[in-house]
Parts: structure tokens; C-alpha cells; sequence
């Protein structure tokens, strides 16, 4: 989650980390194989990119 978070906590600095993909890289994948519907997908990055507030209404429709 590096990849769209804006900061991480003391602790998670400190942790070892070594990934084969990013967040943005599985939605991608899970899309390509048919796992996530492309609207859902478009949402979603949309989501962790602007990093939508809780009370957004658009998290509805990541619920259906």
C-alpha cells in the first residue's frame, strides 16, 4: 500500500519489506483475469488514489 499511501506508522518503517507487486499491480491482475469487473477496478484505484473520504458515497458502489 506504499504505492498510495501518503504516510505509513513508525512501526512499518522499521519492517523489512519485500513485494512482487504492488496493490495497484494486483487490481490490475485480477482484472486481466476476469476476478475483478473493470468498473469495480476503476473504483477502486480511483479510491486509493484520491484517497476518498468515509463518508464518499461511491463506496456504495463498490459494495455490489
Amino acid at each position: 500500500m506504499r504505492d498510495v499511501a501518503d504516510s505509513v506508522t513508525a512501526t512499518a518503517l522499521t519492517l523489512p519489506i519485500a513485494s512482487v507487486a504492488t496493490y495497484l499491480q494486483v487490481l490490475d491482475s485480477a482484472t486481466d483475469l476476469g476476478i475483478l469487473e473493470p468498473a469495480v477496478h476503476d473504483l477502486a484505484v480511483d479510491a486509493l488514489i484520491n484517497h476518498w473520504p468515509d463518508q464518499d458515497p461511491r463506496w456504495s458502489l463498490l459494495a455490489a
